[in-house]
Protein backbone atom coordinates (compact mmCIF):
# COMPACT_ATOMS: atom_id res chain seq x y z
CA UNK A 1 0.00 0.00 0.00
CA UNK A 2 1.19 3.23 -1.14
CA UNK A 3 0.96 6.17 1.24
CA UNK A 4 1.02 9.18 -0.51
CA UNK A 5 -1.25 12.67 0.17
CA UNK A 6 -3.17 14.11 -2.46
CA UNK A 7 -3.14 17.93 -3.04
CA UNK A 8 -5.87 19.98 -3.95
CA UNK A 9 -4.74 21.76 -6.90
CA UNK A 10 -6.97 25.13 -7.49
CA UNK A 11 -8.26 25.61 -10.79
CA UNK A 12 -7.96 28.60 -12.54
CA UNK A 13 -11.21 31.06 -12.61
CA UNK A 14 -13.60 30.09 -15.60
CA UNK A 15 -14.79 33.45 -15.64
CA UNK A 16 -13.90 35.49 -18.62
CA UNK A 17 -14.30 38.75 -17.13
CA UNK A 18 -10.97 39.73 -15.03
CA UNK A 19 -13.48 42.46 -12.86
CA UNK A 20 -15.55 39.75 -11.59
CA UNK A 21 -14.01 36.77 -9.11
CA UNK A 22 -15.65 32.88 -9.37
CA UNK A 23 -17.66 33.89 -6.21
CA UNK A 24 -19.57 36.73 -7.88
CA UNK A 25 -17.85 39.60 -5.99
CA UNK A 26 -16.25 42.32 -7.79
CA UNK A 27 -12.49 42.70 -7.70
CA UNK A 28 -11.88 46.10 -5.20
CA UNK A 29 -10.29 48.63 -7.53
CA UNK A 30 -6.43 49.51 -7.43
CA UNK A 31 -6.92 53.45 -7.16
CA UNK A 32 -9.89 55.53 -5.03
CA UNK A 33 -12.04 57.01 -6.23
CA UNK A 34 -13.19 60.52 -4.72
CA UNK A 35 -15.74 62.79 -6.38
CA UNK A 36 -14.17 66.07 -6.70
CA UNK A 37 -16.73 67.97 -8.38
CA UNK A 38 -18.67 71.63 -7.53
CA UNK A 39 -22.22 71.20 -7.68
CA UNK A 40 -24.22 74.19 -8.56
CA UNK A 41 -27.98 75.33 -9.76
CA UNK A 42 -27.90 77.44 -13.02
CA UNK A 43 -30.87 78.68 -15.37
CA UNK A 44 -30.33 77.42 -18.68
CA UNK A 45 -30.58 80.09 -21.18
CA UNK A 46 -29.27 78.58 -24.88
CA UNK A 47 -29.64 75.07 -26.92
CA UNK A 48 -27.04 73.11 -28.83
CA UNK A 49 -26.41 70.17 -30.81
CA UNK A 50 -25.73 66.88 -29.12
CA UNK A 51 -27.41 68.19 -25.54
CA UNK A 52 -25.58 70.78 -24.90
CA UNK A 53 -26.61 73.92 -23.38
CA UNK A 54 -25.16 77.37 -22.08
CA UNK A 55 -26.23 77.55 -18.78
CA UNK A 56 -25.97 81.20 -16.31
CA UNK A 57 -24.98 79.53 -13.28
CA UNK A 58 -27.22 81.59 -9.83
CA UNK A 59 -25.26 79.54 -6.88
CA UNK A 60 -23.80 82.29 -4.45
CA UNK A 61 -20.56 80.47 -5.12
CA UNK A 62 -19.97 81.18 -8.89
CA UNK A 63 -23.16 83.83 -9.59
CA UNK A 64 -23.36 85.19 -13.33
CA UNK A 65 -20.87 82.96 -14.57
CA UNK A 66 -21.85 80.97 -17.88
CA UNK A 67 -20.73 77.48 -18.61
CA UNK A 68 -21.00 75.38 -21.64
CA UNK A 69 -22.76 71.94 -19.97
CA UNK A 70 -23.39 68.60 -21.68
CA UNK A 71 -26.28 66.35 -20.10
CA UNK A 72 -25.38 63.53 -18.17
CA UNK A 73 -26.03 59.97 -19.08
CA UNK A 74 -28.58 58.91 -16.58
CA UNK A 75 -30.54 62.27 -18.08
CA UNK A 76 -30.09 60.91 -21.19
CA UNK A 77 -30.91 57.17 -21.05
CA UNK A 78 -34.37 58.70 -19.18
CA UNK A 79 -34.77 60.95 -21.94
CA UNK A 80 -35.35 64.37 -19.44
CA UNK A 81 -36.08 67.30 -22.07
CA UNK A 82 -34.19 70.29 -20.81
CA UNK A 83 -35.28 73.95 -22.62
CA UNK A 84 -33.91 77.71 -22.11
CA UNK A 85 -35.27 79.02 -18.68
CA UNK A 86 -35.32 75.60 -17.24
CA UNK A 87 -33.83 75.16 -13.82
CA UNK A 88 -30.94 72.58 -13.42
CA UNK A 89 -28.15 71.55 -10.70
CA UNK A 90 -25.06 70.99 -12.71
CA UNK A 91 -21.74 69.32 -11.49
CA UNK A 92 -18.26 70.91 -12.37
CA UNK A 93 -15.02 70.33 -12.28
CA UNK A 94 -12.28 71.86 -10.46
CA UNK A 95 -10.37 71.04 -13.23
CA UNK A 96 -11.52 72.68 -15.84
CA UNK A 97 -14.14 75.68 -14.37
CA UNK A 98 -15.94 76.58 -17.85
CA UNK A 99 -17.32 73.34 -18.78
CA UNK A 100 -19.88 71.44 -16.53
CA UNK A 101 -22.99 68.44 -16.53
CA UNK A 102 -26.19 68.90 -15.99
CA UNK A 103 -27.21 66.02 -13.43
CA UNK A 104 -31.08 67.35 -12.63
CA UNK A 105 -33.55 69.48 -13.74
CA UNK A 106 -36.17 71.33 -10.81
CA UNK A 107 -39.51 70.88 -11.72
CA UNK A 108 -41.34 74.07 -12.98
CA UNK A 109 -43.47 74.29 -9.58
CA UNK A 110 -40.62 74.04 -7.19
CA UNK A 111 -39.52 77.01 -5.60
CA UNK A 112 -36.15 77.28 -4.59
CA UNK A 113 -35.26 79.28 -1.14
CA UNK A 114 -34.72 82.94 -1.91
CA UNK A 115 -35.66 82.50 -5.38
CA UNK A 116 -38.70 84.62 -6.63
CA UNK A 117 -41.53 83.29 -7.28
CA UNK A 118 -43.65 84.28 -10.19
CA UNK A 119 -47.09 84.41 -10.51
CA UNK A 120 -48.88 81.38 -13.31
CA UNK A 121 -49.31 82.33 -16.48
CA UNK A 122 -52.99 82.65 -17.71
CA UNK A 123 -54.29 79.35 -19.28
CA UNK A 124 -56.18 79.64 -22.66
CA UNK A 125 -58.83 77.37 -24.11
CA UNK A 126 -57.39 73.96 -25.38
CA UNK A 127 -60.36 73.72 -27.47
CA UNK A 128 -61.95 76.04 -29.44
CA UNK A 129 -65.59 76.64 -28.35
CA UNK A 130 -64.67 76.16 -24.70
CA UNK A 131 -66.36 78.44 -21.96
CA UNK A 132 -64.28 80.26 -20.35
CA UNK A 133 -65.44 82.14 -16.88
CA UNK A 134 -65.98 85.47 -17.14
CA UNK A 135 -63.68 88.23 -16.39
CA UNK A 136 -63.77 91.79 -14.97
CA UNK A 137 -62.14 92.92 -18.21
CA UNK A 138 -65.05 91.89 -20.46
CA UNK A 139 -68.11 93.86 -21.56
CA UNK A 140 -71.22 93.17 -19.37
CA UNK A 141 -74.40 92.59 -20.94
CA UNK A 142 -76.98 94.89 -21.15
CA UNK A 143 -80.34 95.38 -20.04
CA UNK A 144 -81.81 93.11 -22.70
CA UNK A 145 -79.32 90.47 -22.52
CA UNK A 146 -76.70 91.63 -26.22
CA UNK A 147 -73.41 93.16 -24.91
CA UNK A 148 -72.30 96.25 -25.60
CA UNK A 149 -70.83 96.40 -29.43
CA UNK A 150 -71.57 93.04 -30.44
CA UNK A 151 -73.08 92.15 -33.58
CA UNK A 152 -77.38 91.19 -32.96
CA UNK A 153 -77.43 87.25 -33.18
CA UNK A 154 -78.69 85.75 -35.98
CA UNK A 155 -82.30 84.38 -35.85
CA UNK A 156 -82.47 80.70 -36.83
CA UNK A 157 -86.41 81.45 -37.69
CA UNK A 158 -87.61 80.96 -41.65
CA UNK A 159 -87.78 84.08 -42.97
CA UNK A 160 -91.31 84.96 -44.35
CA UNK A 161 -91.09 86.08 -48.12
CA UNK A 162 -93.39 88.74 -49.61
CA UNK A 163 -94.96 88.01 -52.58
CA UNK A 164 -94.23 89.79 -55.35
CA UNK A 165 -96.09 90.55 -58.42
CA UNK A 166 -95.17 89.07 -61.47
Amino acid sequence: MSSHTVFFIPTPCPSFFPSVRCLGFPRPLAFPVSKDVIELTGIVEECFPNATFRVRVTSEQAAGHTLLCHLAGRMRVNRVRILPGDRVKLEMTPYDLSKGRIVYRFSPTSASPGAATSAPLPSSPSTPGAITPASASSPAPTSNGLVAGAPPPQSSAPVASSPSAS
